[in-house]
């Protein structure tokens, strides 16, 4: 966290330009490419003008510990949406000692001036970024709240999880292993939580909205094809409700600014209820088994945008392969820099000054510099160093230097 935590801004950090192609903000990726922590990942998508930027902002002031008036993510009273592409809030908020979390704000489904092709592109991103998946609806989960998340049954072709022929066959049924945990948030609900009269959990709830009805007219039988998809896409699913925050209308119109203590009793117990289990347990970006930092982070998302840009599904298992080539050229950099470093501290032990810099060649046009790195990469350029599947090759010394 910056010094002075009411200074941080929300930063656009996936741009989308008139003609719907995807950039990642050099600006976004300057702020994450210094975070050497964990990375938790909060998505947050739903409708537009459902107040999903509202939540988001609580959950930020919330984890930072500050429910003074901050500058937040845009929240408006118009028909169209505010946030367009992917926000992040300006800076990751430490968890603990080795966990941040960066929140993200996504373009607002359903958009009057948005097609469904770019809504799917959008929520497909989100969920090849995000850790926790936040989904925010309003009122109940019904057939009408079900159909609304239609998107997902197009979700296997905008998203391979490798690109060999074989795996492919079958990568829908894979999907689930990357996809983050889905919560599940309504908002303003009015119901009672029972079932055949019995009191039931939230979680229990979203459970049984997600069981197929068993119908056979065409909207029955693509409305149950939404709920497996879901079902199986994510396996780690949640449900909070919750109530309205206000009753007065006057405060409801401008909640943005009405004090967190002035907030109906039952929804900040059942929103503080949301935080301790989004972040009670919160797991880290992970991908194959290693968590993400902020450099491995961007390095991920500029992977996927360009995919995306090239008009082809985003291949989980290449943007990988990205990643860990641009971790393992750093880390040999760094490597030879400490071997360098050392070397020549060890070697200024037992010469004069002079005698060192004219030995160890510090001429001006710096062709020492180039021998040395020559040495490491034999010559071959830096493709030579890794594999097709971006792992470190065996680094050899030039046969002359043997």
């Amino acid at each position: 966290m910056s010094a002075d935590s009411s200074a941080v801004r929300p930063l656009p950090f996936v741009l989308v330009d008139d003609d719907g192609g995807f950039s990642v903000n050099p600006e976004a990726c300057a702020v994450l490419e210094r975070v050497k922590s964990r990375l938790v990942v909060v998505a947050v998508a739903g409708l537009y003008r459902t107040g999903k930027s509202f939540l988001l902002n609580m959950l930020v002031k919330g984890v930072s510990g500050s429910r003074q008036e901050q500058p937040g993510f845009a929240v408006g009273g118009t028909v169209n949406a505010c946030t367009k592409g992917i926000w992040m809030w300006g800076e990751p908020i430490p968890l603990d000692e080795d966990t941040s979390v960066l929140f993200l704000d996504t373009e607002g489904l359903g958009s009057v001036d948005r097609e469904q092709t770019h809504d799917t592109r959008i929520f497909a991103l989100a969920l090849l970024l995000a850790s926790n998946f936040v989904y925010n609806s309003r009122g109940v989960i019904d057939g009408n709240a079900i159909e609304d998340l239609s998107l997902v049954v197009n979700l296997s072709k905008h998203i391979q999880t490798s690109s060999t022929s074989k795996d492919a066959a079958g990568n829908a049924d894979r999907l689930h292993e990357f996809f983050p945990s889905f919560m599940w948030v309504v908002r303003d609900f009015t119901l009672q939580l029972l079932d055949n009269g019995k009191p039931i959990s939230s979680k229990q709830y979203l459970e049984n909205a997600l069981k197929p009805t068993g119908g056979y007219s065409d909207d029955a039988v693509e409305k149950d094809q939404i709920r497996a998809l879901l079902s199986d896409f994510f396996r780690h699913r949640d449900c909070v409700t919750l109530v309205r925050p206000v009753d007065d209308e006057q405060k409801l119109r401008n909640l943005p600014k009405v004090p967190y203590e002035e907030l109906r009793d039952e929804f900040r117990a059942s929103f503080e209820g949301l935080q301790k289990r989004l972040f009670g347990k919160a797991k880290p970006k992970s991908m194959f088994g290693k968590p993400l930092n902020g450099a491995m982070f961007v390095n991920l998302a500029g992977s996927y945008v360009e995919a995306l840009n090239s008009g082809k599904a985003p291949v989980i298992s290449s943007a990988w392969s990205r990643v860990v080539q641009a971790q393992c050229h750093d880390a040999l950099e760094d490597a030879v820099e400490r071997y360098k470093s050392e070397l020549h501290a060890r070697v200024r032990r037992y010469l004069s000054p002079k005698q060192y810099e004219e030995d160890a060649g510090f001429e001006a046009n710096g062709d020492k510099q180039d021998d040395e790195l020559e040495l490491v990469d034999n010559g071959q350029g830096s493709s030579a160093m890794f594999d097709e599947h971006g792992n470190l090759r065996s680094v050899a010394l030039r046969p002359d230097l043997e």
